[in-house]
């Protein structure tokens, strides 16, 4: 079952490093190992620091700069 959360209106999202590795670290000790996650962020923001520190601990998760893109790699192998 795909679950949806989206947060609209960002515009802050050009976040330091520290602010990326302990999004990392929280998410790496909540979410859900076995559940495919995917992040929609702004292109010129994305630089992967947070998502490879949840590669890292086995979390199975990717960002995309499009809603499309996101969504037809959640579908794969479902």
């Amino acid at each position: 079952r795909q679950r949806q959360m989206c947060i609209r209106d960002r515009y802050d999202t050009d976040r330091s490093y520290m602010e990326r590795y302990n999004i990392g670290t929280i998410a790496t000790n909540v979410l859900n190992k076995k559940t495919k996650y995917v992040v929609v962020w702004p292109k010129r923001d994305i630089n992967y620091f947070a998502i490879s520190i949840m590669k890292l601990h086995g979390l199975n998760i990717r960002v995309y700069p499009m809603k499309s893109k996101a969504e037809a790699w959640l579908k794969i192998n479902e």
